[in-house]
């Protein structure tokens, strides 16, 4: 519905997600443990994290992993076949997000919880060639403004990383 130019489901949709941004600003109050690592994927049980998850869950086991979906038939394979699997509603799922340090995601931290997510480190495992332009191109929307400092962040962290090749091997 619009009233005079303006897009009220808009306005409403933001009005009603407020409370959802202190959640996520308190989520930096948790003190997050690095021996605890979370994964997810929207699309079940799949893609590189799947991978990255078998790895880490046989190999690391001074790691603690935790795959993170909504989807029940996923976590009832996983924990038949002896991993930790947690519904992201569960109180057992909501602990250990906010205790992760490390999200390894498909495409995005909304895979396991955005809202949760403050203060962990989340890293992006899809392996298309663009998904920085995909990632970083968020112009509109409610991740606009954290998109183009990331950005900015990121053309700074570039300078600041290439500075001592840049002085060796100056001419």
């Amino acid at each position: 519905m619009k009233i005079c130019n303006v897009n009220t489901g808009k306005i409403i949709k933001r009005v009603l997600g407020l409370p959802l941004y202190s959640v996520y600003f308190l989520s930096w109050l948790f003190p997050r443990d690095k021996k605890i690592w979370v994964f997810g994927c929207n699309d079940g049980f799949v893609s590189n994290p799947k991978y990255l998850f078998l790895y880490t869950a046989n190999k690391r086991d001074e790691i603690k992993t935790v795959w993170i979906s909504k989807e029940e038939d996923v976590r009832r394979k996983l924990r038949k076949m002896g991993y930790n699997a947690q519904s992201r509603q569960s109180f057992k799922g909501i602990y250990y997000v906010l205790k992760a340090k490390y999200f390894f995601v498909n495409q995005n931290s909304h895979e396991i919880s955005y809202w949760l997510s403050g203060g962990s480190k989340k890293i992006i495992l899809w392996h298309g060639l663009p998904f920085k332009k995909i990632s970083y191109d968020a112009k509109k929307g409610r991740f606009g403004y954290f998109s183009n400092l990331n950005l900015l962040l990121g053309d700074l962290r570039e300078k600041i990383l290439l500075l001592p090749l840049r002085l060796f091997f100056r001419k």
